[in-house]
């Protein structure tokens, strides 16, 4: 397939702030308004039927969602789901609560490393957080962990296997931050642009990413505002990306081969404007046109 940008199918119906996660060759999205589950195969570009998947047991925005242990797990949120781990089985097609998370926090960033989850930061009521914890599923046990420099939410996250990658997000009162946060889980400690040799963003981010992938050795942070930022963890620099429209807040995206899908709700996050699947093919290198 040529690099560049294409448009997936509409989804079965509106959404609005949107989660998603991709085990085998399903990409299970949720989203303000519905518990529904929805499936998009992989394989065949379809929607699956609204009710193939189990409704999730509660509502809730601002979910931070990530597949760990072959589960799709949300993680806190805004309003009834604040403070919940929601674990969706796709073995038993059913979803339970896991142990609570030790912070309450709509916005936070998450990402797996070493098969535990990591989740930091977020917005509690007015406030915004730096708490940092990880939870073990082989366990079930949360533990408290360094917290983030400076405290962030709706920032973008990802992973390259090692460290804990936060790009950006909300300071507290609502600025956008420039700030790239780097936590190493064998040390314990968090690295800061500003306090070392981290570069920044090339711009201040936050509220349109959602989350941030790592393929092919680089970390793709996408924005509201349709720019797309790629960082590169080795030589510490950024470029741009493959621009995609703008206008859609609170994307989504998870990574699978070498495609990137992006989930966007309706315009400002709403679920009033049909939400959107876009794909971005990369070039197998890991180039971009």
């Amino acid at each position: 397939d040529r690099p560049g940008w294409w448009d997936g199918p509409p989804l079965p119906f509106p959404l609005g702030e949107v989660a998603a996660g991709i085990l085998g060759h399903h990409l299970l999205v949720v989203g303000e308004g519905s518990e529904r589950t929805l499936g998009y195969d992989l394989e065949t570009g379809e929607w699956a039927e609204p009710e193939r998947f189990a409704r999730r047991p509660s509502l809730g925005v601002q979910l931070a969602a990530v597949v760990a242990g072959g589960n799709f797990y949300l993680l806190g949120g805004a309003g009834p789901a604040a403070g919940l781990t929601q674990v969706y089985d796709p073995v038993a097609n059913r979803w339970h609560f896991g142990p609570d998370l030790p912070f309450r926090a709509g916005g936070s960033a998450a990402a797996v490393i070493d098969g535990r989850i990591h989740v930091a930061g977020g917005i509690d009521g007015d406030s915004t957080i730096g708490s940092h914890a990880r939870l073990d599923p082989a366990t079930g046990q949360w533990t408290s962990l360094r917290p983030m420099p400076r405290p962030r939410h709706h920032a973008a996250a990802t992973t390259d296997g090692r460290r804990f990658f936060v790009f950006g997000g909300r300071e507290s009162g609502g600025t956008a931050s420039k700030d790239v946060q780097i936590y190493d889980p064998a040390t314990d400690t968090w690295a800061v642009s500003g306090d070392g040799p981290e570069a920044p963003l090339p711009l201040p981010r936050a509220g349109g990413e959602g989350k941030a992938v790592f393929v092919n050795g680089v970390c793709y942070v996408f924005t509201a505002e349709g720019a797309v930022d790629v960082y590169d963890p080795v030589g510490n620099q950024w470029r741009g990306g493959p621009p995609m429209d703008p206008g859609r807040s609170r994307v989504f995206p998870v990574a699978f081969g070498d495609r990137i899908y992006v989930m966007a709700p309706g315009a400002s996050g709403r679920r009033s404007a049909p939400a959107r699947l876009s794909v971005l093919q990369l070039q197998p290198t890991g180039r971009t046109p």
